[in-house]
């Protein structure tokens, strides 16, 4: 999957959150930010998806709503 926020310079990483129900989602993956878009290897038996963008500390700068993949 690709990641981007739009304008945005304070997400320092990517973490994907996800399962095979609407919950609970765990995590699954973390990428470093890799520019614009930032790519995130995910296994194809995940059926939902979160991704969240967190800045140098750790914390959450914003979520998505839970996807169906």
């Amino acid at each position: 999957v690709y990641v981007s926020w739009n304008g945005d310079t304070r997400v320092t990483h990517w973490i994907a959150l996800a399962g095979t129900s609407a919950t609970p989602l765990t995590q699954v993956a973390a990428a470093a930010r890799t520019g614009f878009e930032t790519s995130i290897g995910l296994s194809p038996a995940l059926t939902r998806l979160q991704i969240q963008g967190r800045d140098a500390t750790g914390k959450p700068l914003a979520t998505t709503n839970p996807t169906a993949i």
